[in-house]
């Protein structure tokens, strides 16, 4: 099996080799391989291809420069990670060859995510797969080709996801007054998301908490949003 990484920076791996985007070095050639990986349900057509690829680019010949692509990303995957076919091609389409079997991070994340929101496992159960999921939150999506029109709309949506699912931890440090873990919880998003307003919050919460304050928004509003000559305030009580 092959394990991909794709929040923060890309990787792909076996029990014995692991290639990571240094040495694939080229951002067109990690492009395909995460796209043909994360589409490897369908079946992709050049079309597909090209506009996965160049977008609204320029290319002279673009039929030829995909194939020069496969070509070069074969050679990759056959000389890390064995003689098997990995790509499959028919027809002038193309499809990740469903008996090579893999283990996306960004996939794991959100199903373990999904997992910890039922209503039917315990508080314990519940924060240990809320905290396996953020463990796996390396980073943005695919940051090597962000600039690509389905790249950006995966990375909205893995970013809002990674926000709900420490938003759902904290709630749990708040409940169980594990203000340690809730200040560490707060300040490590922060550095995803230092303008959110609601993680400000439960970081002053947990300060608070640990100090056994009275609870700041009795007395005081914290200024939010960027430097400027007005500022917004959040009322933490909320």
């Amino acid at each position: 099996m092959l394990t991909i990484r794709t929040l923060g920076k890309f990787q792909i791996r076996n029990e014995e080799h692991i290639v990571n985007e240094e040495e694939i070095r080229s951002p067109k050639m990690i492009n395909l391989l995460a796209y043909l990986i994360l589409h490897r349900n369908q079946t992709l057509t050049f079309y597909d291809m090209a506009d996965a690829l160049w977008q609204e680019e320029e290319t002279g010949n673009p039929a030829g420069a995909l194939k020069n692509l496969m070509y070069r990303l074969r050679v990759l995957l056959k000389k890390n990670f064995g003689e098997e076919d990995f790509i499959l091609t028919d027809h002038g389409s193309y499809r990740w060859n469903p008996r090579q079997e893999v283990a996306v991070d960004a996939e794991q994340f959100e199903q373990m995510f999904e997992s910890a929101k039922q209503k039917t496992i315990s508080e314990g159960e519940a924060i240990r797969k809320l905290k396996a999921a953020l463990a796996l939150y390396q980073g943005d999506f695919m940051t090597k080709v962000a600039d690509m029109h389905w790249v950006m709309t995966l990375n909205t949506y893995y970013h809002s996801l990674y926000l709900n699912c420490v938003r759902y931890l904290c709630e749990y440090y708040v409940s169980t007054e594990k203000f340690e873990e809730l200040e560490q919880l707060c300040s490590q998003a922060l550095q995803w998301e230092s303008l959110d307003e609601e993680l400000y919050c439960y970081l002053i919460r947990a300060l608070a908490g640990k100090i056994k304050l009275v609870p700041p928004w009795k007395f005081m509003r914290m200024p939010v949003g960027r430097c400027s000559s007005s500022l917004e305030f959040v009322d933490c009580q909320n």
